[in-house]
């Protein structure tokens, strides 16, 4: 059985029994070294970091601000955040997620996870060298039509744990493993990024298509040239057969097209 997905069936079992209830009994659960959670290893055990690549309360000054994130974890390019909440507090998220993106930004990282204990969700920073060519890409137009295309908005990836499934959370932080591959984290924030952002690129791309063609469809029966109507007059054998004129077309034709049956 993958260590991941242990911790995630014990820590489903542990948080389902009111056996934690608060972050820092969270925190008990994740932290190095194991430090109270005498059922297993820790998150971070699971994930094979050391005390020399994880730094608990990570102290960040933002202005005359000092905030702390949990944990920051990994060297180099491969570092990214993981900041815990309480277990099932969710009615905050979107405060949540504008932290994470403040601390994101400041300390020029991609990826961080805000971890509730039954759920997860990863944010990327936009902005990053890891992703921006992505985000760049993404025009203004279509975040009007798909607003949550604005990643410094909206997590990229959500999964909720249940002791029925536990293999969305347990994929999601296998990726985030400690490895030797220098890259890891940014093929992982591409990877994300890409499933996140490219079905919703299409959806912004069919809407913007379909406002497109509504304009332009409202525009021309609004003022129908005569050889439009021409067209329809000759497509429509009764209107041939009475001889219809464009100009007695086009007095009748916003009468007919703005008809409500009763």
């Amino acid at each position: 059985m993958s260590s991941v997905k242990n911790y995630f069936e014990r820590l489903f079992e542990s948080i389902d029994a009111h056996e934690i209830v608060s972050e820092r009994e969270l925190s008990m659960t994740v932290e190095l070294p194991l430090s109270g959670w005498g059922r297993g290893k820790t998150l971070l055990q699971c994930l094979g970091y050391d005390k020399t690549s994880v730094i608990s309360q990570y102290a960040i000054r933002i202005g005359t601000t000092i905030i702390k994130v949990d944990f920051l974890v990994g060297r180099n390019e491969n570092r990214w955040f993981l900041d815990l909440k309480k277990p099932t507090e969710i009615t905050k998220i979107n405060k949540h997620i504008e932290q994470m993106q403040s601390y994101l930004r400041h300390e020029k990282m991609c990826l961080g996870v805000l971890l509730g204990g039954k759920w997860a969700y990863v944010l990327l920073n936009p902005e990053h060298f890891f992703i921006s060519d992505i985000c760049e890409a993404i025009s203004d137009e279509e975040k009007i039509k798909m607003p949550d295309l604005d990643l410094s908005l909206f997590a990229v990836k959500k999964v909720d744990l249940t002791i029925s499934d536990v293999s969305e959370i347990t994929k999601l932080f296998n990726q985030l493993k400690n490895t030797s591959n220098d890259d890891h984290v940014k093929k992982l924030s591409r990877k994300l990024c890409e499933e996140y952002v490219v079905p919703r690129k299409k959806l912004a791309k069919i809407s913007i298509r379909e406002s497109q063609v509504s304009e332009v469809m409202e525009a021309t029966l609004a003022n129908p040239s005569d050889s439009l109507l021409l067209q329809i007059i000759a497509a429509s054998p009764k209107m041939k057969a009475l001889k219809v004129k464009p100009d007695e077309f086009r007095k009748l034709w916003v009468e007919v097209i703005n008809f409500e049956p009763s």
